[in-house]
C-alpha cells in the first residue's frame, strides 16, 4: 500500500469541496500492509473554527452519502483520546511503513468550511413542545407526569 496514494484517494471520495485543498495525512498504529481498509487520519486547516458537533454531522452525512465509513464520528468528542504517536516495535521487528505521515500540497491551504457545511443535509427542526406533553417514542408506562413521577416509577 502506498499511503500517500491512499490518502489522495480518500480525499477524492470525500466530495468536491475537498478538491485542491492541501492536507496532512498520518497512518494510525492500526495501519498494516495488505489490510482491507486504510487506517489513517487526515488533517485539514479550515478557514474558521468548527465545533465537534459540526465535524460529527459532516462525518455522518459523508457515511450516508458514500455508504462507507470514511470518517469515524466517535473521535469528535471532547473526551475521546486520539493517539498520534507512531507505534513502537520490539527488536528485531521493524515498522512496515518507513514513512507514517506526509503533506499533500494543494491549490489552496485552507478548506472552506461553508462549502462543506452546505453539503451536509440539515436535520428537521425539533419539536418545541414541553417534554411532558410530547414524546418521541411510545412507552408502555407513560412518563408524562413529570420527573418526580418518572423517578418514582424507576424505583431504587
Amino acid at each position: 500500500m502506498d499511503p500517500e496514494a491512499a490518502a489522495m484517494e480518500l480525499v477524492e471520495s470525500m466530495g468536491p469541496e475537498f478538491s485542491g485543498v492541501g492536507f496532512v495525512w498520518m497512518l494510525t498504529a492500526n495501519a498494516t500492509p495488505g489490510a482491507l481498509a486504510v487506517s489513517m487520519r487526515l488533517f485539514f486547516l479550515t478557514d474558521r473554527p468548527i465545533t465537534n458537533a459540526q465535524r460529527k454531522a459532516w462525518s455522518q452525512a459523508l457515511e450516508r452519502r458514500t455508504g462507507v465509513k470514511l470518517a469515524d464520528p466517535a473521535i469528535y468528542s471532547a473526551v475521546q483520546v486520539i493517539y498520534t504517536a507512531p507505534p513502537e516495535f520490539k527488536k528485531p521487528s521493524r515498522d512496515p511503513f518507513p514513512r507514517r505521515w506526509g503533506v499533500i500540497y494543494g491549490e489552496t491551504e485552507t478548506l472552506e468550511w461553508r462549502a462543506v457545511d452546505a453539503a451536509i443535509p440539515k436535520a428537521a427542526p425539533r419539536s418545541t413542545a414541553p417534554y411532558s406533553t410530547a414524546s418521541a417514542f411510545e412507552h408502555p408506562k407513560s412518563l408524562t407526569g413529570g420527573i418526580i413521577e418518572a423517578l418514582l416509577a424507576i424505583g431504587d
